[in-house]
């Protein structure tokens, strides 16, 4: 590799159509700071997705009652308060499995060494500290 390869910046994958607002702005942020192998970027074309349907069921919820009347005139909470819900538990998994270094996860970095460790390095690392602490 010749060091004009070395110092070339790295061509940023292309967003998947499609994208609304929020799912852009997920990938921006992510591609912008990792490099991403082909079943990563599969993960975070999925948890892009799953931001824009969670932002299209918060929209959609505004202004909208928390109980809504069940079958029997009961009130029950509203259906879509429960799929924003389980959206977000998605995204969640799918961010999780991404295994995203701290400063994605909303870390601000404070100069540790964990700085810049993803949140699996971070349990491991905590784990060996606890291991390492024991007394035989």
């Amino acid at each position: 590799m010749t060091a004009e390869a070395s110092t070339a910046p790295l061509e940023l994958p292309e967003p998947p159509e499609g994208l609304g607002e929020r799912g852009s702005a997920l990938w921006s942020a992510v591609v912008e700071r990792c490099v991403l192998a082909a079943e990563e970027l599969q993960l975070l074309t999925e948890a892009c997705r799953t931001a824009d349907d969670a932002e299209r069921l918060a929209e959609a919820l505004e202004g909208e009652p928390a109980t809504v009347p069940g079958s029997a005139g009961q009130p029950v909470a509203h259906p879509l308060g429960s799929e924003l819900r389980a959206t977000r538990q998605l995204l969640a998994r799918l961010l999780g499995q991404l295994d995203l270094p701290a400063e994605l996860d909303g870390d601000d970095g404070d100069g540790s060494p964990w700085d810049g460790l993803s949140a699996s390095q971070r349990a491991r690392k905590a784990a060996r500290a606890r291991w390492d602490r024991r007394t035989p």
